[in-house]
This record gives structure tokens, sequence and C-alpha cells, in this order.
């Protein structure tokens, strides 16, 4: 089992029409179930972004509107498959991320990478994107059809893994969340990306809960915890030389802390914890290997970090649906689909 791969080139817009033109079959079953329920209404609130993608990444609106253009919709209907996690019409993720500096793996190798755990519906359709612009880093991302955003690397060795968070006081006229994704991977350094993100949100517009787990080549590496109106960065502790977050905060921020949903961090403590206690037993030994037996880890079953049929009350059972370890010097990035305890991995090339 592996994922199914789709290359675009060219402008945003070419590559939009591409993408739209690969995937025209699924794009339009999901458009028609998104639109079967208030359609004027989400269609108005997906339009009301148009102005901050204007601001901060107006590619994505070209991208969307070749989209739209190979699936003969208007060009809202483009935009609101870029919109639709913020609109709340698509399931949270639960995920575990790492990073890994040289001090911790064997032979000073750089290495992050998470497993994603959705549901069954949502594995089925995820795919490895490869975007090749005419301006602009290349790119590897794990996308859902219709959306060309998510977790992966760029041609420097920016890697993005993110994890949602809960609690944080939402605000009003923020970024969508795959536009957050997309800003990391147009960047040359993790630092760049970190001090892009800060800006965003100083000026008003990160306005959701989740974190972004950054790493470059070079080894530099942050958790950016961006919950609501409030943000944190964390850099790894220097005896550790590692990053690991789950859906649980790690910055320890007393006024983000205090309003954090407990009943969503219980499981994932014990993730984080988890994947601490096997990092610390084998610091200075990890590589490719040894970070995909982790990432097959069972302990806590069924909320193991390696997920099978985890279920909260009232939600969807998840599993583990994509795992990968990506090597940022190397610029591949080793992908599992579904349960890596039961897949294969397979490499691939930026």
């Amino acid at each position: 089992m592996e994922f199914r791969k789709i290359t675009v080139a060219g402008t945003p817009f070419e590559m939009g029409f591409a993408f739209g033109e690969a995937c025209k079959e699924e794009i339009s079953a999901l458009l028609s179930e998104l639109l079967s329920d208030k359609p004027n209404e989400k269609l108005q609130k997906t339009m009301c972004f148009r102005t901050l993608y204007e601001r901060y990444f107006p590619d994505m609106l070209e991208e969307a509107r070749g989209i739209a253009e190979a699936l003969e919709v208007p060009f809202s209907h483009g935009l609101l498959l870029q919109t639709r996690w913020d609109l709340n019409l698509a399931p949270a993720d639960e995920c575990t991320s790492f990073a890994c500096a040289s001090s911790a793996t064997k032979s000073g190798r750089i290495f992050a990478g998470m497993n994603k755990d959705v549901t069954e519906k949502a594995r089925e359709a995820m795919i490895l994107l490869h975007m090749k612009p005419a301006s602009g880093p290349r790119k590897l991302l794990i996308a859902y059809p219709g959306s060309m955003a998510g977790p992966g690397m760029n041609e420097y060795g920016v890697c993005f893994f993110g994890n949602s968070l809960y609690g944080g006081r939402i605000r009003n006229n923020s970024i969508p969340q795959p536009m957050m994704m997309r800003l990391i991977l147009e960047q040359c350094t993790a630092a760049a990306a970190k001090n892009r993100l800060v800006s965003v949100h100083r000026d008003g517009h990160i306005g959701f809960n989740g974190n972004a787990t950054v790493c470059d080549a070079q080894g530099d590496m942050y958790c950016i915890e961006m919950f609501g109106d409030q943000i944190a960065v964390v850099a790894p502790n220097p005896e550790d030389g590692f990053l690991v977050h789950a859906n649980n905060l790690i910055s320890k921020v007393p006024s983000m802390l205090e309003i954090e949903t407990p009943s969503m961090s219980g499981n994932t403590i014990g993730r984080t914890n988890r994947m601490t206690e096997l990092f610390r037993k084998q610091h200075g030994c990890l590589d490719e290997d040894s970070l995909k037996e982790v990432l097959r880890d069972h302990e806590g079953l069924p909320f193991a970090i390696c997920r099978h049929n985890g279920c909260y009350p009232g939600r969807q059972p998840s599993f583990t649906c994509m795992s990968c370890v990506a090597m940022p010097a190397e610029g591949c990035i080793w992908f599992c689909k579904g349960n890596p305890c039961e897949n294969p991995y397979f490499l691939h090339s930026v």
C-alpha cells in the first residue's frame, strides 16, 4: 500500500489546474458533500478569507483559481477547498510529531517526522503531492484533494509537521491553516519560518489552535504553539537535542495552560512521554530505522503512538493513517500509508 503521487509544475495557476485535473472525481465528490447544506453561507464565509490571501499568499488564490477552472466551477468553490478546516468542515487530526538534532542521532544526522492520526476515510483521500513551481522552492507534502498544503519538506530542507491543540481563544480574521503550512514551506530556514509565523500572529492574523514542528537541514528546530490569541516558541533542551509534540501544550505558559481543554489532553500526554522516553533510551543512536520503530510503538493502545481504532465519545474512530521520517540534509522522506506496524515505508525525494 502506497500513497498516490501527483506531480505538478509551472505557475501557481498551472499547478492548481493540473492538481484539479488529476483529482477531478475526488474533488467533485468533496464539493458536493461540502455544499449539500447551507452552500451560500459557506461560500460567503470562504470569500471573507480572500483579503488575507491577497496580503500574505496570493499564489494560493491562483492555485484555487486553477483548481476551479479544471473542475469548471466558480472560483469560490476552489477557495472553499483551501479553507474548509477553518470553517469546521473537516475533522481535526491528532498526531505525534518530532525533530531530532545531530547530538541525538547516529552519525550526527538530522531527522523530523510524524504519525498523522485521522479517520480511515481521510487516509484513503490522502495524496503525496510533489510541487515544482516556476518560482519558489520545490515541495513534497501530504495533501487532500483540492488542498495543496500539508506536512512535508521543501528543497531547502525546511520541514513542517503539525499537531492540533485545544482550548485557545479563537480569534476572527485569521489566515486559514493551509496557508500557515505553505508559509512555512516557502522559507529557506526554520528560523525564517518561525519569524514569519510570529510576525503574522503579531499582526493579529493567526487565531486558530495548532502546533508547527519546524526543522531544517542545519538542525535548527522549533515547536511553534499557536493558541488562539497567544503564541509560544519552544526550542530543544540542549541535553536532549530533540523535540516531541502531540496534542498538548509543551511551552508551559501559564496563561495558555489555564485554558487548555483537559479532556483532549489525556492520551496525548502519554504519547508525548512515551516518545520522549524512547528517544532518551536511544540518545545518540537514533537513525531512520530506529525512528520507524518508535513510530510503530503500541504502548497505550488504542491511543498509542501507532494508533489503532482510537475513539473519543461522539467522534469517529481514528487511526495512524500516515507515518513519515524526513531527512532534511538528504532532501528525502520515508512515507508510510496506514499504520507503520502493518505497512512498509517508501522513500521519496524532494
